[in-house]
Formats: C-alpha cells, sequence, structure tokens
C-alpha cells in the first residue's frame, strides 16, 4: 500500500495550496506565480495538476505534480503528458498519474535514481517543446526522458 494518494485539481485555488508545501515558486508570492496561473487559465486542458496527498486526511497535503501534454491534438490516441514538476518525487505517484490518465502515455525525466519500480522504465532522448508553456520543459535542449510503465 502507498503512502501517498493523487487527486487531479480542479481549481486554482488547489494548485496555490499545494505549491505552499515546501515553498515552491508558484506560490501566491512565488517568482512563477503569474506565469503558473497564465498557464492553468489559458492552456486549459493541456496542462494539468495532480495534488499529492500523504497520509488518511482529506487536506493532508505534500506537493502536487505539474504535466504538460505534447501532443497537439486532444483527439490523438494515446496523447503524450510530460512531468515539468514533482515534488515530493516519488515513482509510486508517477504510477498513479499514469494510471489515472489511463489512454496517454507519461513521460518524466530521470528523477528516480535507482528505484526499484523505475529502474526498468525504457529510456529515450526527446527534444519536448510546449511553445506556450513558460517552465523548464519548453527548453531547446534534447534530454533523456523515461517512459513511465503503470
Amino acid at each position: 500500500m502507498s503512502q501517498f494518494r493523487i487527486t487531479r485539481a480542479t481549481e486554482w485555488e488547489q494548485v496555490e495550496e499545494a505549491a505552499q508545501i515546501g515553498n515552491k515558486c508558484i506560490r501566491p508570492e512565488g517568482a512563477n506565480w503569474k506565469k503558473a496561473k497564465e498557464t492553468w487559465e489559458t492552456l486549459g486542458e493541456r496542462v494539468i495538476y495532480y495534488l499529492i496527498r500523504q497520509g488518511n486526511y482529506p487536506h493532508d497535503l505534500a506537493g502536487y505534480v505539474r504535466l504538460f501534454r505534447t501532443t497537439s491534438s486532444a483527439f490523438v490516441h494515446r496523447p503524450t503528458w510530460a512531468v515539468d514538476f514533482m515534488s515530493p518525487v516519488s515513482s509510486e505517484v508517477i504510477v498513479m498519474v499514469a494510471d489515472d490518465l489511463k489512454t496517454g502515455t507519461v513521460l518524466t525525466k530521470g528523477f528516480f535514481g535507482h528505484d526499484i519500480i523505475a529502474r526498468h522504465w525504457p529510456k529515450v532522448a526527446l527534444n519536448l517543446s510546449i511553445p506556450t508553456a513558460p517552465y523548464r520543459i519548453c527548453n531547446s535542449n534534447e534530454a533523456e526522458w523515461t517512459v513511465v510503465i503503470p
């Protein structure tokens, strides 16, 4: 049994609350708050956040995961989602996110080191770009991504 649970954020205020945990840069007084809120409002279903909960109580927020859809159409049979940020880092959480997204493919950077869950997941070198997303994922450098296998 996992120590974490996830729920998909449906309101920006939920994301702000999760960002307060650990003093993240998209909290209301943080350096990236304005960009993150604007992205939430303008990208619609191309950016999603999962709230990470730890414990058995509804208010036990531990952090969040932010994903961007890298496929341009929502109607692609298996859209690809790239994890842009995750805190706390947990391969279990990423598996839960991939399970929740069901029909999509989830890519993540190599956060997990020698984690037993993630060590056999395939890795690919890609240059992902989402021009309207003002986050790290948008850089033009090729990077190694891990394909999440739920």
